[in-house]
């Protein structure tokens, strides 16, 4: 899909965040800019997403619980194409997985923001920030000051 002048002028509004019952934690703690997973209370397992049973001990025990925001980027993809309307001004731009440092295998997806496309690399250290999205705040992540992912673990 090719992006006209007049979609850039007057970008179509992005997609709404609903909540949900079980991940408005998450959001809310977005709009307070903080990075909240849900977490086992039992064995202290992180589930994103989140989850209603536990998926190690089965515990029903879950509830939101902070973590740093300091994550590695796993994996990424340069999105070159506009998909939806309301993000042609942003194209290109770039969507990752972001494994978070509490715990092996704990990913998120989000996009890299500020980072030159020829600077990057999976392993590359980063740490969220939050960006205005509609009445809420999306997390996105950055490169860290030191952005090797052996200064982030």
């Amino acid at each position: 899909m090719v992006t006209s002048a007049s979609e850039l002028e007057n970008p179509a509004p992005k997609p709404a965040i609903v909540p949900t019952e079980r991940n408005r934690f998450f959001w809310e703690g977005a709009r307070h800019g903080r990075l909240l997973i849900a977490r086992c209370g039992d064995c202290g397992l992180y589930l994103h997403p989140p989850m209603p049973i536990c998926s190690r001990c089965h515990s029903s025990h879950i509830a939101p619980a902070e973590v740093s925001g300091r994550g590695i980027v796993y994996t990424y993809t340069i999105v070159r194409r506009t998909f939806h309307p309301g993000f042609a001004a942003e194209v290109p731009y770039v969507v990752a997985m972001i494994d978070l440092v509490e715990q092996e295998g704990l990913r998120l997806i989000s996009n890299l923001v500020d980072c030159p496309h020829e600077q990057l690399a999976v392993g590359l250290a980063v740490k969220v920030r939050y960006q205005p999205h509609g009445a809420w705040m999306l997390p996105v992540f950055s490169l860290s000051s030191n952005a090797t992912a052996e200064t982030a673990r």
